[in-house]
């Protein structure tokens, strides 16, 4: 089984996308940082931690690998491939945890061409039923990757509005709305403590047409799917 997908010009090998060495290991920590600079998770990501995952990955291949990308003999991204079996499928999936290519080698179509290699089996040794991925909401740039390949045009959040500041939850909401007209769906979820304050001038955070359920404990059409206490 191949552990490298190439990109050609008529010419020479243009980029490539490759198992990680050990000797990748300090550039691919420095990106793997700037990606959480560039787009932080919830918790906090040490060198310490991305290191012990490289090191669980090359112990145990079958959990996933790492592959960097490649470019005119540059190390120019990066990304983390884990498996794991889905019954309702019967197979493999393989999900990108995580993927970064450095900014001055964007748009060139190196994520393309990585969702393409997995798909052609040039960098998973196994056969996969699905390829699964995760996006932070307000990553533009990826949105827009993942709706050109064609993965399903709707985004769910659980707890939406959960430990950010006003501002951050009202520039989230704008993105969002700003997805609904180009045809991706958001079903977000939230608690009514977590929505930004607003004035009785400026209205209401959401309008009626925009809520789907409200859930409460007064009676059963306020349970989820109308449950019954017990």
């Amino acid at each position: 089984m191949s552990s490298t997908a190439n990109t050609r010009s008529a010419s020479r090998l243009v980029a490539m996308w490759r198992l990680a060495e050990p000797g990748d290991d300090d550039s691919l920590v420095e990106m793997c940082l700037q990606l959480y600079d560039e787009d932080p998770g919830v918790l906090l990501v040490r060198p310490e931690t991305i290191r012990a995952t490289l090191r669980a990955l090359r112990r145990q291949p079958s959990r996933g690998r790492a592959l960097v990308l490649e470019v005119e003999g540059q190390l120019s991204g990066y990304a983390l491939l884990i498996a794991f079996w889905s019954n309702e499928l019967g197979g493999n999936i393989c999900e990108v945890d995580e993927l970064f290519v450095v900014p001055e080698r964007r748009s060139q179509g190196h994520g393309k061409s990585l969702f393409q290699a997995i798909s052609d089996g040039d960098l998973w040794p196994t056969p996969i039923v699905g390829i699964a991925l995760g996006v932070t909401p307000d990553n533009v740039r990826a949105r827009r990757l993942y709706e050109r390949l064609g993965f399903p045009r709707f985004v769910y959040h659980d707890g939406v509005f959960e430990s950010l500041d006003d501002r951050k939850k009202e520039n989230l909401l704008t993105v969002i709305r700003a997805y609904a007209v180009l045809g991706i769906q958001s079903v977000i979820t939230l608690i009514d403590s977590d929505l930004p304050p607003r004035t009785e001038k400026e209205g209401p955070v959401f309008a009626p047409d925009e809520i789907i359920l409200t859930l409460h404990d007064e009676n059963e059409q306020g349970r989820l799917f109308r449950m019954k206490p017990w």
